[in-house]
């Protein structure tokens, strides 16, 4: 069985999350706009939260209840992760 995942990717206009069991990838202006509803998403379902870079790699990956607060996100980056998001086109 597949885990559930909500990911933060990088759109043609601003950025993307996609969501099991949203119909519909939520689009927004801003990178920041797009991880805050992330982590409230995936702490909500209590699922993992998969944050990409503009080039399609792997920025953090954490389960919905380690969610760091506020500027923290910096810090849980992961390093030298460089595998490729899905539904990002290189």
């Amino acid at each position: 069985m597949p885990s559930r995942m909500v990911r933060v990717l990088p759109a043609v206009l601003g950025w993307s999350m996609q969501a099991d069991g949203l119909p519909a990838p939520l689009h927004f202006a801003t990178l920041e706009a797009a991880i805050a509803a992330g982590w409230y998403y995936a702490r909500k379902e209590q699922v993992e939260l998969e944050i990409c870079r503009e080039d399609g790699t792997v920025r953090l990956r954490s389960t919905g209840t380690d969610a760091p607060i506020g500027p923290a996100l910096k810090d849980k980056a992961i390093p030298n992760d460089h595998r490729p998001c899905p539904g990002v086109e290189s």
